[in-house]
């Protein structure tokens, strides 16, 4: 069997050749689009990271970007020092409340007095600076032996692996 089609000549004589020819250069243009798109994909590698929580996912993520990618941009750098700093006040404390259970006591007697000021730091925003009344305390107690000793002991308690 055999179909036949008859189409009307369009008004104009060739515009109908003209509107297909156009269809023609955008359709090659979409389809060029699609192969670069499909190269740069087929460049691309997807990865899905499972775990519980606290298991490393997101640090393997920011270790990836920064190895293949161009880093973090300031105002991501500026995001990360908030929770570094905010990392660090959480980390004493946790060492201070696990030396109290642990009936451990600092060597040096300012250290409790170090302990307090770090115990009193507020939160920073991103715009802020590392607030320096902290930094003193910081190294005092980090220097401090029985600190180190309970730092050892991290994996006893919920200390983050990455303290030092």
């Amino acid at each position: 069997m055999v179909f036949s089609m008859c189409f009307p000549k369009a008004a104009g004589g060739n515009s109908l050749a003209r509107e297909t020819s156009e269809e023609r250069k955008k359709n090659a243009e979409i389809d060029r689009l699609i192969r670069r798109d499909k190269k740069a994909d087929s460049k691309r590698v997807k990865i899905l990271l499972l775990g519980a929580g606290e298991s490393g996912k997101s640090t393997i993520l920011k270790q990836m970007r920064i190895i293949y990618s161009e880093g973090f941009h300031l105002d991501e750098r500026k995001e990360i020092r908030q929770v570094i700093f905010s990392n660090m006040i959480v980390a004493f404390k946790i060492i201070a409340e696990e030396m109290r259970d642990l009936g451990e006591r600092y060597n040096n007697p300012e250290s409790e007095e170090y302990e307090n000021v770090i115990a009193a730091a507020e939160d920073i925003s991103p715009e802020d600076t590392f607030p320096q009344d902290c930094l003193e305390p910081m190294k005092k107690l980090w220097n401090d032996p029985v600190v180190q000793k309970t730092i050892k002991r991290g994996n006893e308690y919920a200390l983050h692996d990455n303290i030092q």
